[in-house]
């Protein structure tokens, strides 16, 4: 048995992610408006991942996303939140309020999001979990 609870992890990082902007979308919505963040859903769940049923492992996509990729704004505000990446990692790094027991954010990419047949630029942060 899983002791990763989806919903909860999901929703936690969405209300965490609304002290760095207020579209917020705590799974891959069928329409978002930019800026957004936008929680994914993990690849995979790594059971048993300390010694016997002690924590799962699983890393949740976390996608800022700040507008259409042929927007110049667009590549000018993904500058800024790239620069800003310590002040995002610090929102998810901890314990998402007692839904996992630790989260941190290892890495960033740049990324190209697609919502709704439109292309957006944005930036793709890890979110690494143990339940």
């Amino acid at each position: 048995m899983s002791t990763l609870d989806l919903a909860a992890t999901m929703d936690a990082f969405a209300d965490a992610a609304k002290a760095i902007l207020l579209n917020v979308y705590a799974y891959p919505a069928g329409k978002i408006e930019a800026p957004a963040i936008v929680v994914g859903y993990p690849k995979s769940i790594d059971f048993d991942a300390t010694f016997k049923s002690g924590s799962d492992r699983a890393e949740f996509p976390i996608y800022y996303v700040v507008g259409r990729v042929d927007d110049k704004a667009a590549r000018d505000a993904l500058s800024v939140v790239i620069q800003g990446a310590d002040s995002i990692k610090a929102v998810f790094d901890g314990d998402l309020n007692g839904a996992v027991h630790t989260c941190r954010v290892p890495d960033c990419q740049v990324t190209e999001y697609t919502n709704s047949g439109i292309q957006y630029l944005g930036a793709v942060f890890t979110a690494e979990v143990y339940s």
